[in-house]
């Protein structure tokens, strides 16, 4: 099922990079990004996290796929360590609890891919829109789900939601810096 996502995240990334052109193509990658990062609230975060991607930059379209992969890659990881502490947990409780935030860290690879897909058609004020909507409502579920469990999670968890809270917050700026 994992395969599938990353075939499908992969997919759309390409499709987006293929079919979208940006007029501000005539600037070269580093000055792109030194631009868009620099209207983020933290430029150097965004400039390595779009430097890290594997993402080469040519339009301003190529440095939201990048924040995409970004936050993708790292709700990913996520994803991974919570399938591993809900798999070591011999309490039920715990074991119940993690695996529900799984689920919901997987939806929020889903809402990605609906980003990506939202990006390839130029509607980037949707795609930003579905960080609250469809995104952020899933996060907060397992954050709710933990507190209200009074169940202990490693901090590596709270690291990586923060990381990927963080990720999103840029991925909602850079769309809010790129015109249509």
């Amino acid at each position: 099922m994992n395969l599938n996502r990353n075939t499908l995240v992969i997919s759309a990334i390409f499709f987006v990079t293929c079919l979208i052109n940006s007029p501000s193509t005539q600037a070269n990658d580093e000055q792109i990004v030194t631009r868009m990062c620099g209207e983020t609230d933290n430029p150097t975060v965004c400039k390595n996290c779009i430097d890290n991607s594997g993402r080469e930059v040519s339009q301003e379209l190529d440095v939201i796929v990048g924040s995409i992969r970004c936050t993708y890659n790292d709700n990913y990881d996520l994803i991974n360590s919570l399938t591993q502490f809900a798999s070591d947990a011999s309490d039920v409780k715990v074991k119940n609890v993690v695996n529900g935030c799984v689920q919901d860290y997987k939806s929020v690879q889903d809402g990605l891919i609906t980003i990506v897909q939202e990006a390839s058609k130029q509607s980037f004020v949707t795609a930003k829109g579905l960080i609250n909507s469809l995104i952020y409502p899933k996060m907060n579920a397992c954050d709710d789900a933990v507190k209200q469990s009074g169940i202990v999670i490693p901090p590596t968890f709270f690291g990586g939601s923060i990381t990927v809270a963080g990720d999103l917050k840029l991925m909602s700026q850079l769309l809010s810096i790129i015109k249509a």
